[in-house]
């Protein structure tokens, strides 16, 4: 394959075929990059290329992660379909992982995260958007988030080499995690140093 701007030209039996790199990326490295919010649309589309990946073969899928965040019952979601695989999800902090985005990334199999990169974790929370509200919707909603705050410390110790009190120290406000920190605390597998063998591996 020859690079040629942003595409490459690969040679077959069918001739020469101009293929965009994050095409190769994904169906011939299986790689995904999540980048930008973690809510509904963003969610659904991610959990569709990891299930195609996995129709495909059960060779492991990466998962690189920039993402700042979102929404908790989105991110469960991916977080259930990459528990669900045959293929197994190696993650990437490749950025930033922060609140939601950060547990998505400590549920892969394997976790790597690059020097620069950084995760945050915090307490789940809901925002409102009328303004107003009743008693009995803010009963509700103090279960709900008593529901996520605990699933989110369950998610942090079982990933994890935290006990439940750091894990509830870490959630109490918005904790910044520094590579070398993340990879003592059992939140990353290893510090990615070689992340070229990730890319493309392009034929002369």
């Amino acid at each position: 394959m020859k690079l040629f701007q942003q595409n490459y030209i690969k040679q077959s039996s069918r001739g020469a075929q101009p293929l965009a790199v994050k095409d190769i990326q994904f169906t011939e490295n299986r790689i995904i990059s999540f980048t930008g919010k973690v809510e509904p649309d963003s969610a659904q589309e991610l959990i569709s290329k990891l299930l195609f990946l996995d129709r495909l073969s059960e060779k492991p899928i990466t998962l690189m992660i920039n993402s700042g965040g979102g929404d908790c019952f989105s991110g469960y979601a991916v977080i259930d379909v990459m528990n669900g695989l045959r293929s197994p999800v190696h993650t990437v902090c490749a950025g930033l992982c922060a609140s939601m985005a950060a547990f998505i990334f400590i549920c892969g199999k394997k976790r790597s995260i690059l020097r620069h990169s950084r995760i945050m974790v915090h307490d789940a929370a809901l925002t409102r958007m009328d303004g107003r509200i009743t008693a009995a919707a803010m009963s509700d909603e103090i279960v709900l988030l008593k529901q996520m705050h605990d699933e989110n410390k369950r998610l942090l110790v079982e990933c994890t080499s935290l006990t439940a009190k750091e894990a509830e120290r870490m959630l109490a406000g918005d904790t910044w995690i520094l590579a070398d920190e993340a990879t003592a605390k059992g939140l990353a597998d290893e510090i990615l140093t070689d992340a070229g063998k990730l890319g493309i591996s392009p034929e002369d």
